[in-house]
């Protein structure tokens, strides 16, 4: 996945064939400095993988709330969601209420893999998902809350 904030261009997670997640991968690109393509290795990269306490992920969304970037849904290997606080460079696994989707089809807590999101509002809109076609909306406002909407477009 990737997120472009503040100039920065984050990346994280993803996955290996054969290996499962990528492990705690999480970098930026520095695109307000001057770079070239041409040598991967003069581009302004920063890694951000030895923070602590980051969940694996991939096939998940990432939306982005001031400058805390959310994590949500995909295969993954603790929370459904993930933020990350760009400013003080921490990770926590936000508790969530409300509804939060399921699917039939998926093991509980991989319900929303595959999905697209974009925040209006404090309020995270979360459309997709590798079974079915769900729109849910995610309140970032005060308590992180799940609002079903629609299901089986």
């Amino acid at each position: 996945m990737q997120f472009l904030l503040i100039k920065k261009l984050y990346f994280y997670g993803g996955f290996r064939w054969g290996e499962g997640f990528a492990p705690n991968q999480l970098f930026y690109l520095d695109v307000s400095k001057s770079f070239t393509t041409f040598d991967i290795s003069l581009m302004p990269w920063t890694d951000l993988s030895s923070i602590s306490d980051v969940t694996c992920k991939n096939a998940a969304a990432a939306c982005a709330d001031g400058s805390t970037i959310y994590y949500i849904g995909g295969h993954h290997s603790g929370g459904l969601v993930s933020k990350f606080d760009t400013i003080f460079l921490q990770w926590s696994e936000p508790i969530t209420s409300g509804s939060i989707p399921t699917s039939p089809y998926e093991k509980p807590g991989e319900e929303i893999k595959f999905v697209q999101c974009v925040n209006l509002g404090h309020k995270i809109h979360i459309y997709g998902g590798f079974s079915s076609h769900k729109m849910n909306i995610l309140d970032t406002s005060v308590i992180l809350v799940y609002i079903y909407i629609v299901t089986n477009v």
